[in-house]
């Protein structure tokens, strides 16, 4: 994916925020042209995670860092 895009069809999808001020996209076509994570940190930086959703969350909720460098709870 060579740029983020919101509100098409091969855009970001919005699923799931955190109460840090995290937010988790879906992007069906990613990086790989499969379906991919992208979490912006709440400051505007986003990260790609090439996993399904509930991994990512299993390893947020295990406090790796899943949100960008220096990211872990």
């Amino acid at each position: 994916m060579s740029e983020l895009s919101f509100g098409d069809a091969d855009g970001l999808i919005p699923i799931a925020s955190t109460n840090r001020g995290e937010a988790i996209f879906y992007a069906p076509k990613g990086g790989q042209e499969t379906g991919t994570l992208f979490v912006e940190n709440g400051e505007g930086e986003f990260s790609e995670y090439s996993m399904g959703f509930a991994e990512w969350l299993w390893r947020w909720l295990k406090g790796e860092e899943v949100t960008g460098p220096g990211g872990s709870a």
